[in-house]
């Protein structure tokens, strides 16, 4: 029962040399060392860092500056207390690579789901879809979530999306990407293009590619604004479940209007009297009406909002004057691909699809990380039914990992690595089936913009903020759309 790594990562000054992660079953504890634990962990869920964190968290609808801030640079893990008890936060690349290519629920896999039942079932789907949970149950339910079944079952759910929108069949999505792409830009106004919110822009561009691939037909201009702003009320709705802070009247207001939103267009699909290929694939395989619900609200949740932040935050550094370079480079038809290519994971790496990545522990689980002569380096016990978050951004901050890390800078990729140390789409059973569509968007959207228009950035000029509870946003990011001479 133990998931053993050893990498070599001669970026990181730290870890010049090759070590092992090992995570194994712990020895069942006595009663008296289950009592300790019980009174510790009462302590931790009440202390001032605990109330402080989930303050921070509620109120900021923001996950990635309150982990941040309690990560503890040059350490293994760091343990964050929560009123949900102790997170263990890691920005370790080898232990972040370890913790996620452990399979969550397979008969000898040390994590589960029931974080993720919580967050997502008891959280979520019942406020969307109460008739069909109460129906089939919660645990039957959280059975039919793609991202927390055992190892055999995600393989099989996940198939008619990865053969929808697997590497091989993205390739045959381009000339519709790039009609999707062009279509959304002429229809812009003169003055949409001279103060363009470049949020707005990646949003419609990222959920009229998932309504186009996953649903069959393309959002109207009308819509696409309402479902995002929808999609980023279900995010606030996760913050105030993991803070445990109750909401608002406006809030409350706020999320059945989102709930009212996203049910209609995921009816609307379903009813359909030509249902996509992916619906209709979904369908021959015996999934009922609810099962298609859930694999639709995912696809819509997970695939608009990572790829609208970064194709937001790309825009944002293409606009700026010293990087006005890069643009020209793009245009060079002898090697503009390949530099898109570096653009790409630069974006990736300054503004990941998800900023961190979680697991729970299926039984009391003990780390042991040592050195290549086999000298015991950290030991720590973690606690069944706590959660260990890998903070995928943090790492690809590490200035031993990156020089200058807080610049945008493609070149630092001349020389790609076979793994990104940062893994921005996770890894292991569970890596982002999306992936390559992300990728192909990012990679379609930005030539077919420098193509036709300059980009200036208007604001903020040179540092924007990024927040959020699962995904990242560059927000406010403004920029202008010039066209080119001669377009």
């Amino acid at each position: 029962m133990d998931s053993t790594l050893s990498p070599h990562c001669p970026a990181r000054a730290r870890t010049n040399e090759m070590y092992s992660i090992t995570f194994t079953e712990a020895s069942p504890a006595s009663f008296f060392e289950k009592l300790f634990t019980t009174i510790r962990e009462l302590f931790v869920r009440i202390s001032l860092k605990s109330l402080y964190h989930a303050w921070s968290i509620g109120t900021q609808n923001d996950l990635s500056k309150t982990f941040a801030r309690a990560w503890k640079p040059g350490s293994f893990v760091t343990k964050c207390p929560m009123p949900i008890g102790t997170v263990y936060l890691t920005a370790d690349a080898n232990v972040i690579r370890t913790v996620l290519q452990n399979p969550r629920k397979d008969k000898e896999g040390l994590f589960y789901d029931h974080e993720n039942k919580r967050l997502f079932v008891e959280g979520i789907l019942t406020d969307i879809f109460p008739e069909d949970v109460k129906k089939y149950g919660v645990d039957s339910v959280a059975d039919m979530i793609v991202i927390s079944a055992d190892a055999e079952k995600i393989k099989s759910m996940r198939a008619p999306l990865l053969n929808s929108l697997g590497a091989a069949s993205v390739k045959d999505y381009i000339p519709q990407l790039n009609s999707i792409a062009n279509n959304i830009l002429d229809v812009m106004s003169n003055a949409e293009k001279e103060n363009c919110n470049a949020e707005e822009l990646a949003f419609e561009f990222a959920i009229t590619v998932i309504s186009k691939f996953i649903t069959g037909y393309e959002t109207n201009r009308q819509n696409y604004k309402l479902f995002a702003n929808a999609l980023n009320a279900i995010s606030k709705r996760m913050s105030r479940i993991i803070s445990r802070r109750p909401a608002t009247e406006a809030e409350k207001l706020e999320l059945q209007q989102a709930i009212s939103i996203i049910r209609n267009v995921i009816d609307d699909n379903i009813n359909s009297e030509h249902p996509s290929s992916y619906i209709s694939k979904l369908k021959v395989l015996g999934w009922n009406d609810f099962q298609i619900r859930i694999s639709l609200f995912f696809n819509y949740f997970a695939g608009t909002e990572t790829t609208a932040g970064s194709i937001n935050y790309l825009l944002w550094e293409l606009g700026k004057p010293k990087h006005q370079h890069f643009v020209t480079a793009l245009r060079q038809p002898d090697g503009g691909d390949v530099f898109l290519h570096k653009l790409v994971t630069e974006a990736l790496r300054l503004h990941p699809p998800a900023f961190i990545e979680g697991r729970q522990f299926r039984c009391d689980t003990n780390l042991e990380i040592r050195d290549k002569a086999g000298k015991l380096i950290k030991q720590m016990k973690m606690l069944k039914g706590y959660s260990i978050v890998c903070l995928t951004q943090v790492l690809a901050l590490d200035p031993d990992l990156f020089v200058n890390p807080q610049e945008f800078n493609p070149h630092r990729f001349d020389h790609l690595p076979s793994q990104l140390p940062w893994l921005p789409f996770g890894a292991g059973t569970h890596v982002c089936p999306g992936q390559y569509l992300a990728l192909t968007e990012l990679r379609t959207l930005i030539p077919c913009i420098v193509k036709k228009f300059d980009i200036e950035t208007l604001y903020p000029k040179d540092k924007t903020d990024q927040s959020g509870f699962l995904t990242l946003r560059a927000t406010p990011a403004l920029i202008k759309l010039k066209p080119k001479r001669g377009m």
